[in-house]
């Protein structure tokens, strides 16, 4: 039988008031632990409208230059927000993973994973001293959240450290090499090479604890859900060119090349997933449709 603990996701906790005593404290864990806590100006022009692939897009060229720059701006805190969220979970899952350990190694190994997730929150969370956007806005998050909530040991090393993970080191990789921002860039490439190690753990961890029946059932539901989710294309960068009729968005969508945005990311999950042996989880999601990329008309649908 799994073991259950129960551990809340966290994305609305809320944070200490200034002045609070604690506040102190954890500044000097902070420095302590080699992290630089000083908020920054928000790199609003971090990532430019190519790596986002707005260039190619008629309706964002038609903006004026100003809303060009605001366009940018939203696409870089959604990406920065993102990752703080991200983060946030993080330290959750860790927590989770540390009760749920079988051994005293396992358990110092997450307490250490526990300490890079915390380093990651503060760095990135200089980057926007207005602090991320809502977490209710993003349906990955709330996914994610709902995982690491609901699931056992198996489930969340094989789900949170193969795939997500190993989704991460592609997605962190991406934008540290297309940031315009120096110390940005060296926050993400830190980073990356922690979650590297998360990853790779993952992977070791995975090879020795098989998913039972009802936690494969669980697992494969919480896939189809993420690759439904990677078939509906680069929804955030069309949304945030404002309201669009269908018809435009459908175009917005073609100029993206979504099909071939989705089949990249769809292949990347395909190959995780079987990095952990999961070949029954591929045949699932194929047989549900989910590992083909959706056109630009039905990606405009899902907008």
């Amino acid at each position: 039988m799994s073991e259950r603990v129960r551990v809340r996701a966290g994305l609305s906790l809320g944070r200490l008031p200034a002045g609070h005593k604690l506040k102190p404290l954890l500044a000097a864990a902070a420095f302590k632990a080699g992290v630089e806590t000083p908020r920054l100006a928000f790199p609003d022009r971090a990532w430019d409208a190519a790596f986002h692939g707005l260039d190619r897009v008629g309706a964002y060229r038609k903006l004026s230059s100003t809303r060009r720059k605001d366009v940018l701006k939203h696409c870089a805190k959604g990406l920065l927000s993102e990752s703080c969220h991200i983060e946030k979970l993080g330290l959750a899952f860790t927590a989770k993973m540390s009760l749920l350990s079988r051994t005293e190694d396992e358990r110092q190994l997450y307490a250490l994973f526990a300490a890079d997730e915390a380093r990651h929150l503060s760095e990135i969370s200089r980057y926007l001293p207005d602090g991320p956007s809502a977490a209710s806005e993003n349906p990955f998050l709330l996914l994610l959240g709902e995982i690491i909530e609901r699931g056992d040991k198996p489930g969340l090393t094989a789900l949170i450290q193969v795939v997500l993970e190993g989704w991460g080191l592609t997605h962190y990789g991406s934008l540290a090499r297309a940031c315009r921002d120096e110390g940005l860039r060296r926050t993400l490439r830190r980073i990356l090479k922690d979650e590297a190690l998360h990853h790779g753990s993952g992977v070791v961890i995975a090879s020795t604890e098989p998913l039972g029946r009802s936690e494969r059932r669980e697992v494969e539901a919480w896939l189809l859900r993420l690759a439904r989710m990677v078939q509906a294309g680069p929804q955030a960068v069309v949304a945030a060119l404002g309201p669009l009729s269908r018809r435009e968005r459908e175009k917005a969508f073609a100029e993206l090349s979504c099909e071939s945005h989705s089949a990249e990311r769809l292949a990347l999950l395909r190959g995780l997933i079987a990095s952990c042996g999961e070949t029954r989880a591929i045949e699932t999601l194929e047989k549900a449709g989910t590992l083909r990329p959706l056109d630009a008309a039905a990606c405009a649908r899902l907008s």
